[in-house]
């Protein structure tokens, strides 16, 4: 059984945000084995890296599921200990439900244009996608990662912990 663990997914309505960059708010999971035990909205700032970063420090966040991310947030939360699952696209409740269970997020869950070869967990810069064949001479290694119906969710400015279920 897989320990308890918490992660954050960049959210717009329903879905994953399609760009972090512009993101505004983050669901908060709190996974323990294979379920979810607490969940919650919170907002921030994406123009305020070092903010969001000790928002998800607090929260003890592990990991962040996202959209498109540009090279100096994913970054600053890489440098941090933060992991980061780029280019993800869907709906949260199956993309949540796939990484409960510990399945992997297939072809189905990239985002529009990432093939095997390109974007996928790769970098956008200069808004050229970067080969992720050319990922680990470039960037080293860093560490980036490759349920059931979400409870209710309130939102709240950041500073609140996920509610209890």
């Amino acid at each position: 059984m897989r320990a308890r663990r918490t992660i954050a997914i960049t959210v717009w309505g329903e879905r994953i945000s399609p760009v972090f960059d512009s993101a505004r708010t983050l669901l908060i999971v709190e996974i323990d084995g294979n379920t979810i035990i607490n969940s919650a909205h919170l907002t921030f700032d994406p123009d305020r890296p070092l903010e969001l970063v000790q928002m998800l420090q607090r929260q003890q966040v592990a990991l962040v599921i996202c959209g498109a991310v540009s090279e100096q947030p994913a970054a600053i939360l890489e440098t941090a200990g933060i992991r980061l699952l780029p280019f993800v696209a869907g709906e949260v409740n199956h993309i949540l439900e796939r990484y409960c269970k510990g399945r992997s997020l297939g072809r189905e869950f990239r985002m529009p244009g990432c093939s095997n070869n390109f974007c996928c967990h790769g970098r956008i810069r200069r808004g050229r996608e970067i080969s992720i064949t050319k990922l680990p001479q470039q960037y080293g290694n860093r560490k980036r990662a490759g349920c059931t119906d979400l409870l209710p969710h309130r939102q709240s400015n950041g500073s609140e912990k996920p509610t209890q279920k």
